[in-house]
């Protein structure tokens, strides 16, 4: 094990989230095991409880984290989307962003794996609800700039909606359909066949 260094209880808990998401990132759902997460921190498992209570308070700084990320990552994607962008290259880059950052794999965590409580739910509504309603707000205002005419919010939800439910099963089943598939091809080519598959539909 590394030679540990006295951190300050912000940088400590720095750390904890830092490791956090790299496991969840390398490794799924799976890798937010408190032991796992304490490895990768190079600490041991109580310092967690101390910084963070229990591994759903880990977790749901984890979510917190991530969704302050994610909503930079998405927004940063659709800056660059103009008139020449098809409503669903926009898609594709929020499908991007969500990608690195495993935040399908945490969002699925919390909603199936989570305990089944209304404090939970409502913990994780408070953790993505702002975050999700900002995102259908900059895929409207993109979507009316890309086709040059009004559109519904309800269809900027329903792209969401889409984006998400397929970037969260993408996350928890990826890796084991794909080889019972016989997929070998790239995952961006899965995401690029979504998109153009979807538009196809859109224009009949």
């Amino acid at each position: 094990m590394r030679k540990r260094t006295r951190l300050t209880p912000e940088l400590a808990r720095e750390n904890i989230l830092r490791a956090a998401e790299t496991c969840l990132i390398n490794h799924g759902v799976d890798g937010l095991r408190m032991i796992r997460v304490a490895r990768e921190a190079n600490i041991v498992h109580s310092s967690i409880l101390h910084h963070f209570g229990s591994a759903e308070g880990l977790k749901q700084a984890l979510g917190k984290r991530l969704s302050i990320k994610l909503f930079d990552e998405v927004a940063e994607a659709l800056s660059g989307a103009d008139h020449t962008d098809t409503v669903f290259s926009v898609v594709n880059r929020i499908f991007e962003a969500m990608g690195p950052s495993g935040h399908g794999n945490l969002l699925a965590w919390l909603v199936i794996a989570g305990p089944k409580s209304d404090n939970h739910m409502t913990r994780v509504h408070h953790t993505y609800g702002h975050l999700f309603t900002g995102m259908v707000d900059l895929v409207h205002q993109n979507l009316e700039r890309i086709r040059e005419r009004p559109v519904s919010q309800q269809e900027a939800r329903f792209v969401v909606f889409h984006v998400l439910v397929t970037a969260c099963g993408q996350g928890i089943l990826s890796d084991t359909l794909r080889p019972i598939l016989g997929m070998s091809e790239p995952k961006n080519d899965y995401v690029r066949w979504f998109c153009e598959a979807i538009e196809d539909t859109q224009k009949n």
